[in-house]
């Protein structure tokens, strides 16, 4: 397991008490979604991804909540997967407009804080897929970008 050097001993401490705690937790109501998602953060804050990737995506097959996927995007985003980023993306936004839909509320877009970190971090994403314009380019050159390239690549 890959610890976070930014971590404290009692940081990570915290961490571990809160896995545990979940553990019995989890013990009691074994498709507890949202168990399964505050365990993969603690593991996601320890650096162990693989642990984390495991608990968000039984999140996501025991409760598909839209901020399931925006934390399994957010992990994906720091292991540089960017496809699988946009994709929980999108499903994270499907799922929020079928949940406004279905309570007659307003629709706002759920991803585009992620996207636009991933923006900052050096990366564009394409305008039609989760209506943000890459910063750099027009409307039109976003539309004809690939999915997520790195900035430097556009010169």
């Amino acid at each position: 397991m890959k610890m976070d050097m930014n971590l404290t001993l009692e940081q990570a401490g915290i961490y571990y008490r809160a896995i545990t705690m979940i553990n019995h937790q989890l013990r009691e109501n074994r498709f507890d979604g949202h168990a399964y998602n505050r365990r993969g953060a603690c593991y996601e804050q320890l650096g162990n991804y693989e642990y984390a990737l495991g608990d968000f995506s039984l999140a996501i097959e025991y409760e598909p909540w839209p901020h399931h996927y925006t934390d399994r995007a957010r992990l994906y985003l720091a292991m540089g997967e960017y496809e699988k980023c946009i994709a929980d993306c999108e499903m994270a936004n499907e799922r929020a407009r079928a949940l406004c839909e279905r309570h007659g509320t307003p629709y706002q877009p759920f991803s585009v804080a992620l996207m636009l970190n991933a923006e900052a971090m050096g990366y564009t994403t394409q305008v039609n897929k989760v209506g943000i314009i890459a910063p750099g380019l027009s409307s039109s050159q976003s539309e004809q970008s690939g999915s997520v390239r790195p900035m430097s690549a556009q010169a």
